[in-house]
């Protein structure tokens, strides 16, 4: 399963501000069937998204500082692989 959809993104942002199906569907054109398809299945992907971090032992609001560290550590290791290649 892939993260998700721009159009999943949309929707969610919107419903978040209490819109409904029929409000979101006429304010990005789409129909409300199609509307709560997305709703649907962005909430199966953000529920499983959860479950994986949960997995990993990974609480929602440590994820930005774990994700900063692992991003350090890359670049840490490019830096020393590129001074080893000289």
């Amino acid at each position: 399963m892939r993260g998700l959809s721009e159009r999943e993104k949309r929707i969610l942002q919107l419903k978040r501000k209490r819109m409904s199906g029929y409000q979101i569907g006429r304010e990005l054109g789409i129909d409300p069937p199609n509307v709560y398809h997305s709703l649907k299945r962005g909430k199966k992907k953000l529920r499983k998204f959860l479950k994986d971090l949960k997995e990993l032992g990974i609480t929602p609001t440590e994820l930005e500082h774990f994700l900063f560290q692992l991003e350090t550590e890359e670049t840490k290791k490019e830096e020393t692989e590129l001074r080893s290649a000289y």
